[in-house]
């Protein structure tokens, strides 16, 4: 899974399968200053949103809001794309919990990009590289969203993906997306 920029070569992520991505704070890599190709997947734009949550908490604060609005005009807003639906890819962190930043920073996916709206109809499962939809239980109906706020850390987003459990007393359910299934831009 991963984020293709345009440049002078193009990557291929699998035998048939091929993304290419143009960058909105970069550009398409076809012009000056710009000629490397670079590869950025969806575990390391999650790791960087963690490395300037680390170096900028103590200068922008503890606010998930205006850290992810100061590291959306450094990075960019990469999107998906599943069943012609467009989803912002978006970093969550939870300013309420305590621990290592790494453990309270997680990716999810919705419809609609900015602050103030913590549902998401997908959320990213870093360990194994999948992403994961939110689905109604009695009928196993898409989409729905779930509130991805609602983890205390990390482990807890982990456990309930890989138990299928949205969230805690929720009877909405989530569900592996085949990565043939997306496709990526930013």
């Amino acid at each position: 899974m991963q984020f293709v920029r345009r440049g002078r070569n193009h990557h291929k992520l699998k035998p048939d399968v091929s993304v290419e991505v143009s960058c909105s704070i970069h550009g398409t890599g076809e012009g000056e200053g710009d000629e490397e190709s670079e590869i950025v997947s969806v575990r390391s734009y999650l790791q960087n949103f963690i490395d300037f949550v680390n170096d900028n908490h103590d200068t922008i604060g503890n606010s998930n809001d205006r850290l992810r609005d100061q590291f959306f005009e450094e990075y960019g807003h990469p999107t998906m794309v599943i069943d012609g639906v467009t989803y912002y890819i978006e970093p969550f962190f939870n300013q309420h919990s305590s621990g290592e930043f790494s453990e309270r920073i997680w990716l999810f996916a919705k419809t609609t990009s900015g602050n103030g709206n913590w549902n998401g109809s997908f959320a990213y499962h870093a360990e194994n590289g999948q992403w994961y939809q939110a689905m109604r239980k009695y009928d196993g109906a898409a989409p729905q969203s779930a509130y991805i706020g609602g983890f205390e850390n990390v482990s807890d987003l982990l456990d309930a993906l890989e138990h299928e459990k949205c969230n805690k007393g929720d009877a909405n359910r989530w569900r592996p997306v085949p990565e043939e299934n997306i496709t990526y831009s930013n």
